[in-house]
């Protein structure tokens, strides 16, 4: 995934391996509805090794996205906007960035909270997710979770 500024909207998305991995954390920790003690210390551990899109509305940080490959898939592993930069466009602005950027895989995926964990905030994560094109694909337990996850996926080209 080559590195880059492009303007996606009205937002430039900048990606990097090195963009501004401070800023992305700082902004996670000011999202604590979202993002726990110990998904903030695995979202670091991502970063080291991840391609980062950092979401920027005149030069300030608002939004960014962590991508992981894993052989054909790439899982957008973090997605965050600030509380008071929602429903303006950064988040789906974000997502196509991330699309755009696919080159080497046949699909992406995101997991996110299932509707079982009963946690409100996830619930507007959730329909995020559906607007922005990705379909479900199941529930599960995963070792590394203290909540069910559901994993939704999308084909690459269908953006």
């Amino acid at each position: 995934m080559p590195a880059g500024l492009f303007i996606v909207s009205y937002v430039m998305v900048e990606i990097s391996r090195t963009c501004d991995i401070d800023g992305v954390m700082a902004l996670a920790r000011e999202m604590p509805d979202y993002f726990t003690q110990k998904g903030l210390k695995q979202m670091r551990e991502d970063c080291a090794d991840s391609v980062l899109l950092a979401a920027r509305e005149e030069g300030v940080l608002v939004g960014f996205a962590v991508l992981e490959q894993r052989g054909d898939i790439v899982e957008l592993a973090w997605l965050g906007v600030k509380s008071r930069w929602r429903r303006r466009g950064i988040g789906t602005a974000l997502v196509q960035a991330v699309l755009k950027q696919i080159t080497q895989a046949k699909t992406c995926t995101v997991r996110t909270l299932a509707e079982e964990s009963d946690y409100a905030p996830y619930a507007g994560t959730r329909a995020f997710f559906l607007r922005a094109g990705f379909v479900p694909v199941g529930t599960s337990r995963p070792s590394d979770w203290d909540d069910p996850c559901l994993t939704l996926s999308q084909p690459i080209g269908v953006h």
